[in-house]
């Protein structure tokens, strides 16, 4: 077993996950959100030496520290630094056609709202990065200064849940005319005044 309480980030609903999960304790288990690697310790102890985890992260950083965790258990966990969409391809090298079940932890860590250099938080004065996987080529500073104000409207409407999507994106726009935005506080500026509903943006 690993000590959970020296990692950057602690898992919750570990029993319930497990619980839930673990129907096959010789089985094949696919945790495609790995992260730091907390579910997937409560899963490896849950499960006896003849079943398989495969964990998958895009995130170099979650990447590197899960697959130094778990080194000592290569027989029996595969990590890899992929997005959970590649997972097919991923089960596909490892010829593997089955598996009895997978977890997926969508959503962004604490270590990574945390970390200025990701840009995720308005806390701290950060690049406009934002990325997951620094490798991809979109950041959030391309999509702030280039995408259109319908575009961005539809992506806090729909993936940002919020009412006066339509005012922020216009905010957003009318600041980037004005000189193209690098840092996130200044992307905090222009939505300052919609935050709405009593919501305090400076602890974003």
């Amino acid at each position: 077993m690993i000590n959970n309480s020296t990692t950057p980030h602690q898992p919750i609903m570990t029993d319930e996950v497990v619980g839930s999960l673990i129907v096959n304790k010789s089985g094949t288990y696919l945790d495609c959100t790995l992260g730091f690697g907390g579910h997937s310790n409560a899963i490896l102890n849950n499960i006896n030496k003849k079943a398989t985890l495969i964990g998958l992260d895009c995130d170099p950083e979650a990447y590197k520290y899960s697959a130094n965790r778990f080194k000592g258990c290569k027989n029996q966990v595969k990590i890899f630094n992929s997005n959970y969409m590649d997972y097919r391809k991923v089960l596909e090298s490892l010829n593997i056609e089955e598996i009895d079940g997978v977890l997926l932890d969508l959503g962004i860590s604490s270590y990574q709202i945390d970390n200025p250099g990701r840009g995720f938080s308005y806390r701290f004065e950060a690049p406009l990065d934002m990325r997951f996987d620094p490798n991809r080529l979109l950041t959030a500073y391309k999509v702030l200064n280039e995408y259109s104000e319908q575009k961005i409207g539809n992506m806090i409407k729909f993936l940002g849940e919020e009412k006066k999507y339509k005012k922020i994106a216009q905010s957003i726009v009318q600041y980037s005319k004005k000189g193209r935005m690098n840092i996130t506080y200044e992307l905090k500026s222009p939505i300052l005044d919609f935050a709405g509903d009593g919501r305090n943006i400076n602890k974003v």
